[in-house]
């Protein structure tokens, strides 16, 4: 986002890792992680809040 003369990025990431098992089988495949949109109307609020904040400080 641009505000005035600062650039703000806010930028999200996810990394998943298997759990020890007590099997010495391995699971076929890792569940899908969470789609990124699912965090994008959060993040426009976090966003908005910390130029808020920023202007006040």
């Amino acid at each position: 986002m641009l505000d005035g003369a600062a650039v703000l990025t806010l930028t999200v990431s996810a990394s998943m890792t298997r759990a020890e098992s007590e099997s010495d089988e391995e699971p076929d495949e890792l569940p899908d992680g969470p789609a990124p949109e699912s965090f994008h109307a959060d993040m426009i609020s976090d966003m908005r809040d910390v130029m808020e904040r920023l202007k006040t400080a």
